[in-house]
């Protein structure tokens, strides 16, 4: 998804150099829409993160640590809410400035109109004021945690890959995004910066819920240690094998087995798998097992038990 709107931008941009046209005017429409659409999608994704990290205050297992991070998450939305906010207002302003009215209920501007551009962009200066809101955001949002900071500093994208490596002293932003251009290309370089926050909104939100760690309950529900022997009764020197796992045998539980005092490993389906040779002298004989295990509550358990068996002659 994210390559097809930087390469969409690019040509937005590259076109902009032209004379505009008929046929430019549909592709900053047609890109404005992709936009659009591509916004409202992983807005939706990122509304079932907030919601999925909300539900983790309220686990026994995750409160703690989701306590800590859903505060940061809900900074998070706040800042992306109001630069957002702020850029469809800037729209609506800007096709203000194109002549904005209304025609059996949708709104009629002049699309190619360069003059309202330059107008609110450069005389106006809401350029200016635009590029200071999203370094401030830049700032803000990385503020929140500094391990937020750590992870996306170098790699979040406000404007353009290529804007955002030139030096400070070079950006003239108005010139660069707003020099000459008409006003649905205007409005379709806004709704990239609209995407870039929402891309970025998305990721910072979702290391907030990893953060916040995971429901054991999503690989398993039951749970019990389980312990089974091939055999109760055997001839002196007879195998006897010995099974142990925890529920249905799930690796979620992270077991860890001891039989006979030594340490088995289990295999892909939790299972600890364990052979003995039967005592020379007949009689009855006990073979200890312990299984370590983590339930769904986050909380780690154990269990002991006996097997027995009986030599026969």
């Amino acid at each position: 998804m994210r390559c097809v709107i930087l390469t969409s931008t690019f040509c937005l941009i590259f076109s902009s150099c032209f004379n505009s046209s008929e046929n430019d005017l549909i592709v900053f429409k047609t890109t404005n829409e992709g936009l659009q659409k591509s916004n409202q999608f992983i807005s939706g994704q990122t509304e079932l993160l907030y919601q999925a990290l909300k539900d983790k205050t309220l686990s026994p297992q995750l409160h703690d640590r989701a306590e800590i991070w859903y505060p940061r998450a809900l900074q998070i939305k706040q800042l992306s809410s109001d630069i957002l906010k702020y850029i469809d207002k800037l729209k609506t302003d800007l096709k203000k400035e194109a002549g904005l009215k209304l025609e059996n209920f949708a709104e009629v501007f002049q699309e190619n109109n360069t003059n309202a551009v330059n107008s609110l962009f450069h005389e106006k200066k809401r350029g200016k004021e635009l590029f200071e809101r999203l370094e401030k955001y830049r700032a803000d949002i990385l503020n929140v945690d500094i391990e937020l900071n750590r992870r996306f500093n170098r790699h979040m994208i406000i404007t353009t890959k290529e804007f955002d490596a030139l030096d400070s002293s070079k950006k003239e932003f108005s010139k660069y995004f707003f020099n000459k251009v008409p006003v649905a290309a205007a409005i379709s370089i806004l709704s990239h910066f609209e995407n870039n926050i929402i891309i970025i909104e998305n990721k910072l939100v979702s290391f907030c819920d990893n953060q916040g760690g995971f429901f054991i309950r999503e690989f398993y529900e039951s749970f019990k240690a389980l312990i089974t022997q091939s055999s109760t009764k055997v001839k002196a020197g007879e195998a006897i094998e010995i099974n142990a796992g925890i529920g249905a045998f799930s690796m979620a539980a992270q077991p860890e087995i001891t039989i006979a005092g030594k340490t088995v490993a289990t295999n892909e389906d939790g299972i600890a798998a364990y052979v003995i040779k039967a005592a020379a002298k007949s009689g009855e004989y006990i073979i200890p097992v312990k299984v370590n295990f983590i339930k769904p509550d986050g909380n780690r358990d154990s269990g002991t038990f006996k097997i027995k068996y009986l030599v026969v002659d």
